[in-house]
């Protein structure tokens, strides 16, 4: 059995699912301050809670805030010291900061359908 509630934002749609040794996010919509804290938030209520070795995060979405990455790595960093292991899937489009949250996924673990297109750039800082 799988509990997943949708959590909506104007800007992204955070979709998490639930089963027995296995936790997966699913992310729509562009990576902002505000969904990527609640995204984190949900991750380590899971952890807390479920206790899992590893967890899968899809992502979908044309890219956005390198201050919202900077969290992301921080967090994931976080969990590596608690022995979870972040699995990254890009769905139909990762651009930007999206595509960098794919590519920081735990090694042997970040995956992309043979049809999803990912976009990398030299982010002017």
């Amino acid at each position: 059995m799988t509990d997943s509630t949708q959590f909506k934002s104007r800007d992204h749609v955070i979709t998490p699912a639930f089963a027995p040794r296995s936790v997966a996010f699913t992310y729509r919509g562009a990576i902002s301050d505000a969904g990527i804290k609640a995204l984190c938030e949900q991750i380590s209520l899971a952890i807390d809670l479920y206790q899992p070795k590893h967890l899968a995060v899809q992502l979908d979405s044309p890219g956005g805030s390198a201050r919202a990455l900077d969290y992301w790595l921080h967090r994931i960093g976080f969990w590596e010291k608690k022995g979870v292991k972040i699995e990254t899937m890009a769905d139909t489009e990762c651009a930007s900061a999206a595509a960098l949250m794919v590519a920081f996924g735990a090694v042997g673990r970040r995956f992309a359908h043979p049809l999803s297109r990912l976009h990398f750039h030299n982010p002017r800082l």
